[in-house]
């Protein structure tokens, strides 16, 4: 058996605090697949290849799982990094309003405030006006449980999960010792997996299990928990070896659920049973691997997540987020798409790809001149509150 890598504590401190480029080509990755999921279209002729292309993109929402993954790790580093530091709570949560607020509450002012003022706008864009609300609370993962369905901000329900995260986590991390800590993660990771099966089990709407915060938290729980380990001395620098063959095993469970269901669809009982947690687990152990692969000399893996491209997208992925729905809605609404049966397969997967395409360089071109004349200029004040005094 190979020995574990000797780690200069420096270098370990620099990537477990985020400062690693794998990190943001992990960040380029989850948003690139969750762009796919949703901005790929149904329709035009069944043929073999269309359904390839659906099923492929019908998975693309675990691009989200890791988001998770990469925010429980992240934050619960930060936490552990600054607890007792004298500023704890208040430089934590100024921080996070700094990179998180700004740019969220400008598009909704946007578009919710501004946007049924104008009598030209589409349709699409006025529909959430009326429950505008749930996403002002960050509250609109919970609006389905009372029977309130939102359009074009819909996908805002990831952005409340990790608000509410960000909420309680660091109130838990303060009243807790790393091992109790350690115990409440994994008490989450198993109470979020016996939720999901019981609301498959009570036939509950499909998309509770996919939206609900509780239903949600294994993912960052389990981040969390690379954290604590990946800081605990003795643990750090072994901890990659153990893990090892279950990051083959997460990856072979994933891939055993994704055959036996006939895809990963957000919404199949098996996947929401098995599949959420699986990959959640592959996440976290691959999240673990790109770490180490980077401070032990680099691999073929740590070269493609370290590529420009993917690191640029990790880079503008908050913004990416956040427009890329609206966009492609308001490009539908003006430009209606061909999505008939009569439409060849061949036709439909181009002219798709096309939209796809444009879809997504015009969201990068938004993303990127936010970032530059707002988040940029937002995220420059954090160095006004740190947890140090």
């Amino acid at each position: 058996m190979s020995q574990a890598p000797t780690l200069h504590p420096d270098e370990l401190r620099a990537s477990l605090s985020g400062q690693m480029p794998a990190l943001d080509g992990l960040r380029g990755l989850a948003i690139a697949l969750v762009m796919a999921h949703n901005l790929a279209l149904d329709g035009g002729a069944p043929s073999a290849l269309s359904k390839v292309v659906a099923m492929l993109a019908a998975a693309g929402w675990v691009g989200v799982t890791l988001f998770f993954v990469l925010s429980g790790f992240l934050i619960t580093g930060i936490l552990l990094d600054t607890k007792g530091e004298p500023h704890y709570f208040r430089a934590f949560y100024m921080r996070r309003v700094l990179r998180i607020f700004p740019l969220y509450y400008i598009v909704l002012a946007l578009v919710l405030g501004l946007g049924p003022l104008l009598p030209s706008a589409p349709a699409v864009l006025r529909a959430d006006a009326a429950h505008q609300a749930w996403y002002w609370l960050y509250l609109s993962n919970w609006s389905e449980v009372f029977g309130v369905q939102l359009g074009v901000f819909g996908h805002f329900w990831s952005l409340a999960v990790e608000e509410q995260f960000y909420l309680l986590w660091p109130l838990l991390v303060y009243l807790t010792s790393s091992r109790g800590l350690a115990r409440a993660s994994v008490g989450v990771v198993i109470t979020a997996c016996l939720l999901r099966v019981a609301l498959i089990v009570g036939h509950a709407p499909a998309d509770w299990n996919y939206h609900l915060t509780p239903c949600r938290f294994d993912a960052l729980a389990l981040g969390a928990l690379l954290a604590i380990g990946a800081r605990n001395p003795g643990v750090a620098f072994t901890l990659w070896q153990r893990l090892r063959p279950w990051l083959w095993t997460s990856a072979i469970l994933t891939g055993v659920v994704f055959l036996a269901a006939r895809g990963f669809a957000r919404r199949d009982p098996l996947v929401q049973s098995a599949g959420y947690f699986a990959s959640a687990a592959f996440f976290t152990l691959l999240l673990y691997k790109s770490i180490t692969d980077g401070l032990t000399g680099g691999s073929r893996w740590q070269r493609f997540l370290c590529s420009r491209p993917l690191r640029v997208l990790g880079r503008y992925s908050y913004g990416l987020y956040v427009f890329h729905v609206p966009l492609n809605s308001l490009s539908l609404a003006l430009v209606p798409f061909p999505t008939g049966e009569d439409v060849a397969a061949p036709r439909f997967l181009a002219l798709m790809l096309v939209h796809v395409l444009v879809i997504a360089a015009l969201t990068f071109g938004v993303a990127f001149v936010f970032y530059q004349l707002v988040e940029k200029r937002f995220l420059a004040l954090k160095r006004h509150f740190e947890a140090r005094a």
